[in-house]
């Protein structure tokens, strides 16, 4: 009889310890989709530094705490011309509560066409570079435009390739900012 109650005691343990590893293991997978940084809805934005107009840097990780809107674009490409009036209009709506970014890929393009295009249309979203096209092979940018919503927390909400018109960004940032 003893031997009995042993052995229950010893199969309830073994129970309780799988019980626990399981548990453990989905946590652990859980928090690794946002840990993990990958150019993909429900991860981490990966992490980059470029510098802006006036050849500061900026570094996506230091703007945790806030919702960023990346746009990875060219001054010569015609779908992302299309989009930029729709950018525009967001970020007179919402420029007090996103970071917006223009990422120029100026390794395909020329600094100054960028920035003649955004002054001449009186663009107003501020401009990174990037000269060797890290960051968008870090982002997976097969074409552009490409658009990335990035919540509070550094995880990408949405992520959309091609040309976007206002009421798509709209709904996007209400989305990353928790008002839908």
């Amino acid at each position: 009889m003893k031997k009995g109650w042993i052995m229950l005691a010893v199969a309830a343990l073994l129970l309780i310890a799988v019980y626990y590893i399981n548990q453990t293991s989905s946590t652990e997978s859980q928090q690794s989709q946002t840990r993990d940084a990958r150019p993909v809805e429900g991860f981490l934005a990966p992490d980059f530094t470029l510098t802006d107009e006036q050849g500061e840097e900026v570094t996506l990780s230091q703007l945790r705490g806030k919702v960023v809107f990346l746009n990875f674009w060219a001054s010569w490409c015609p779908p992302c011309k299309q989009e930029m009036p729709a950018i525009q209009k967001a970020y007179e709506k919402y420029g007090d509560q996103v970071v917006f970014y223009g990422v120029n890929i100026t390794a395909s393009d020329v600094k100054e066409d960028a920035l003649t295009f955004m002054k001449s249309n009186q663009y107003e979203m501020p401009l990174l570079f990037d000269y060797d096209a890290e960051a968008a092979s870090l982002y997976r940018t097969k074409y552009i435009p490409t658009s990335f919503f990035i919540d509070k927390n550094g995880v990408i909400q949405k992520r959309h390739e091609g040309p976007m018109n206002s009421k798509q960004i709209d709904s996007y940032l209400k989305k990353t900012i928790g008002e839908e």
